[in-house]
């Protein structure tokens, strides 16, 4: 997932804004970049922990921590189904992650900015999103 993401990354052009740009040679992440990093991770964190320990109460799965996911039982098709769900979210945290990290311009924070532009990067989404 991560080889993908670099390569659709990587093949999107600079554009003349982010060429604008002071790069401040002594330090190599910039205040904007900090802020980026922080948010996604803190608002990642925060949707995992939803996900991972309240979904049995909001999404009514029923399981004991013992449970196998081998188990035929419902609790072991529940048990199954959350961690699927878990799996689920983290990929998709992951995609709409790839689609924040296109737009690194202090000032600018639309990540849709121009997204239609480059084929390769929505190619190798798709796919990732399809698979």
């Amino acid at each position: 997932m991560d080889i993908f993401g670099a390569l659709a990354l990587a093949s999107t052009k600079p554009t003349e804004d982010l060429k604008r740009v002071r790069v401040n040679q002594e330090r190599i992440l910039a205040p904007h970049i900090y802020r980026q990093l922080f948010g996604v991770t803190l608002y990642n964190v925060a949707i995992m922990l939803w996900v991972t320990l309240g979904s049995k109460v909001l999404f009514g799965i029923d399981y004991d921590n013992h449970v196998q996911t081998t188990d035929e039982s419902q609790m072991g098709k529940d048990k199954k189904q959350h961690i699927t769900l878990i799996w689920n979210t983290f990929v998709w945290l992951a995609l709409f992650n790839m689609i924040n990290c296109r737009v690194v311009i202090p000032n600018k924070l639309n990540p849709f900015t121009k997204l239609f532009s480059n084929w390769m990067f929505l190619l190798i989404w798709i796919a990732l999103a399809v698979f």
